[in-house]
């Protein structure tokens, strides 16, 4: 069980729900800057991550290494965000918050989909139409921190990625936050949340 007795978590479970907690709030972070700033919810940062995970795996099935598969799949990423905002989201800046949060689904499905043809491209399988056959065909290879760290504490496997990932995500949320409260474009998007009309 999870539990020691009724009322004490072990401490393995704590440390790993944390780190979870950690890479989840990256995401939280990013929706709500974009909510307060523009009053828009978006649905595209899941069809992005999506999308940019397919690259990642098809890269490692490629017999890409870690460092270059790591770096390839942010900028596929950032590359992502950049085309939606320049291509769609700044085309309804004006319009019904509702119309634009739709383009942000649009937007995500549109590069889920282009994605999907990335296996086809390098290993002719097709995702949309592959049976379980079709699916054999493709590499799988596991994306791992290049580090043997791997320990079990308290039942729970904690690996080298646990930490890259509770690290990373702690300097992220750090990094934001200082982005926020100490450079001029974050104190404008800060601003912008609470009066848009002053910002502008």
């Amino acid at each position: 069980t999870l539990f020691n007795d009724v009322t004490v978590i072990r401490p393995g479970v704590l440390v790993d729900a944390a780190v979870n907690g950690l890479v989840t709030a990256l995401l939280a972070v990013a929706i709500v800057l974009i909510y307060r700033g523009n009053k828009l919810l978006t649905f595209a940062h899941g069809a992005i991550a999506s999308a940019a995970g397919v690259i990642m795996f098809s890269l490692a099935g490629e017999g890409w290494s870690y460092w270059a598969v790591m770096p390839a799949t942010i900028a596929v990423a950032a590359a992502a965000s950049a085309l939606l905002e320049a291509g769609i989201m700044r085309r309804f800046a004006n319009s019904p918050r509702l119309v634009a949060t739709i383009a942000t689904l649009a937007g995500g499905q549109i590069f889920v989909a282009l994605a999907f043809f990335f296996p086809q491209w390098r290993f002719d399988v097709n995702i949309l139409t592959a049976d379980f056959d079709d699916l054999q065909k493709l590499p799988n290879v596991p994306v791992h921190f290049p580090n043997g760290f791997n320990r079990i504490w308290d039942s729970v496997a904690f690996t080298s990625d646990t930490i890259v990932a509770g690290v990373v995500a702690i300097v992220a949320l750090c990094a934001v936050g200082a982005f926020l409260r100490f450079t001029t474009a974050g104190t404008a998007i800060r601003g912008s949340s609470e009066n848009s009309e002053r910002v502008a």
